[in-house]
């Protein structure tokens, strides 16, 4: 099966890629080394800042 994701922010592909691998929250904040309120604060759009570690850890755990 293949999996589609439709364009949105990266907010909205961040969402859809922890839905499609039944991660949380506070398991993908561990898995990118930042604090879970950080990536809380991120995807709700309170703030717009993530470290750039923490940035290019994303893919990799979300495809993982």
């Amino acid at each position: 099966m293949d999996l589609v994701f439709l364009p949105g922010t990266i907010r909205d592909r961040i969402k859809d890629l922890m839905k499609s691998t039944k991660m949380t929250q506070a398991e993908l904040a561990v898995r990118i080394g930042t604090a879970e309120r950080t990536l809380s604060r991120f995807l709700r759009g309170d703030t717009d800042k993530l470290g750039n570690e923490t940035s290019s850890a994303l893919p990799v755990c979300l495809m993982s």
